[in-house]
């Protein structure tokens, strides 16, 4: 149903365009009315079930770009803001599309007008839909290419083709700015998912953003044209009447997009004020316990809400306590579960063995599950990974957390030194955490684990084993001492 949305203005301004003298003036205006009537009902379905029941849709349809340093997909999402500013679109352009079918019934090339008007409207609904900055600059020009064609319409008039030219100059000049905010966006993130960008922004240079923010801005005001980037407005009146309030709507709806995206607070991006206020100590325990044993696992997707948890053995119980009471349970509540329970009657007679650690769902744990999560497509699952800001929530007591959930003192032969486990990472990631180590002046060897499965770990070399043990120590809890040697 929710790609359909997409769909129906797109094919009903292939049919009209292409198909025109075939279907006849009659055939066209039925066939574009009809389908953005359904296209109203559907988006109607869509603000209910999403705007109103809280219920987000992500549909991912193809692999767009799949290299090594960037995958994109054809994906489109649909949450509260996207259902409201379609309903918008499309109930207006629905009006535009009947009213039309009298305004212009003497034209001899109405459907030639439908089809432009069609691709119009599809294009402003890839721009709202895009799952991803790219999908969504697709929407941007096909709306650029209408806008041209619509302005273009008398095509025989000179006035009309200056005003179409100076549009889409204009409209160039704009999407110049946008593209280099894209390449500065990559850059930085290394990514254009919508969700990875937005739950990093927290941890990236004020001063970058804004920079990023106003070479974006300059492209909407191109679009919008918004002072100084408005210069073709007033020539895009030589378009259709029906065409100019479609323009002014639009103006007036890029307006409403960029005030209430402001003041947006649902789903991932009501996390932002959330990492923000995250007590610094707090963030690095939670890096540490990531790097090692911790897990976030998203129990309430639709509503947004993940949860942390991790696995100790029996004798980490006294810092499971310790994680309980000095770090997680200032944030959310936490609990403390023994395998297996004895207070159940099946495991009553059997010996406790390890400690579950689990905490209660919150969007704060959404966030943190878009930093180190990226999903398999193939298995259909979430694979462990190290973000791409590490550096910046990475610490002495993220190290300290890492060693006691994940190392080992290995004290075999003359290199006595601690091994990190860090077997669900890649290699390429491995080195990534040594460049971390360094940047604590610690020295490191990667240690191949299993290279059929790209499996390695990291040892921490000796000469560098009084700088761990210095900066560490403080916060290494007393039962986990033995993990330096102590």
């Amino acid at each position: 149903m929710y790609l359909s949305i997409i769909i129906l203005p797109l094919l009903s301004s292939l049919v009209s365009g292409f198909l025109g003298r075939k279907i006849g003036v009659t055939g066209s205006q039925i066939i574009t009315c009809s389908s953005l009537i359904i296209t109203s009902i559907l988006i109607t379905i869509a603000f209910y079930e999403v705007g109103i029941c809280g219920s987000p849709v992500s549909i991912d349809i193809l692999n767009w770009v799949d290299i090594e340093i960037l995958n994109i997909t054809w994906s489109f999402y649909f949450d509260q803001l996207t259902v409201s500013l379609g309903l918008a679109v499309i109930y207006c352009s629905t009006l535009i599309h009947i009213y039309s079918v009298d305004y212009l019934s003497t034209d001899p090339h109405i459907q030639r007008f439908f089809a432009y008007l069609s691709a119009f409207t599809a294009g402003m609904l890839v721009l709202i839909c895009g799952g991803n900055f790219l999908v969504m600059f697709v929407g941007w020009e096909s709306i650029g290419v209408a806008s041209y064609l619509l302005i273009n319409f008398y095509f025989t008039r000179i006035q009309s083709n200056k005003a179409a030219i100076l549009a889409f100059t204009m409209n160039r000049g704009g999407d110049m700015l946008m593209s280099i905010g894209f390449f500065a966006i990559f850059s930085i993130f290394g990514s254009f998912n919508y969700s990875e960008i937005f739950s990093l922004i927290p941890f990236i240079n004020e001063s970058t953003i804004t920079i990023i923010s106003l070479l974006l801005l300059g492209g909407a005001l191109a679009k919008s044209a918004n002072i100084p980037l408005h210069s073709w407005l007033p020539g895009s009146m030589e378009a259709l009447n029906v065409v100019k309030q479609l323009y002014i709507f639009f103006i007036f709806l890029f307006l409403f997009f960029y005030n209430y995206n402001n003041s947006y607070d649902i789903n991932y991006l009501s996390v932002f004020p959330i990492i923000n206020s995250i007590p610094k100590s707090l963030l690095y325990a939670i890096t540490g316990n990531m790097l090692g044993d911790g897990s976030i696992s998203l129990s309430r997707p639709l509503k947004g809400l993940g949860k942390f948890s991790m696995t100790m053995d029996v004798y980490s119980l006294n810092y499971l306590h310790h994680l309980d009471n000095n770090i997680y349970s200032q944030f959310t509540e936490t609990k403390i579960y023994p395998y297996p329970n004895i207070l159940l009657p099946h495991h009553k007679d059997k010996k406790i063995t390890q400690y579950h650690f689990k905490t209660k769902t919150h969007p704060l744990y959404t966030a943190l599950h878009s930093l180190w999560y990226k999903k398999n497509n193939e298995g259909n699952k979430f694979i462990k990974i190290v973000p791409l800001n590490i550096s910046e929530i990475f610490s002495d007591l993220s190290l300290a957390y890492w060693i006691m959930d994940d190392g080992y003192f290995d004290s075999y032969g003359r290199a006595k030194t601690v091994i990190l486990c860090t077997d669900s990472f890649i290699e390429e990631e491995c080195i990534i955490l040594q460049s971390l180590l360094e940047k604590l002046d610690i020295k490191s060897t990667l240690k191949i684990r299993n290279k059929n499965k790209n499996s390695y770990r990291i040892r921490i070399s000796k000469t560098s084993m009084d700088i761990v043990i210095a900066l560490v120590k403080p916060h290494i809890h007393n039962d986990f001492l033995y993990k330096l040697g102590l």
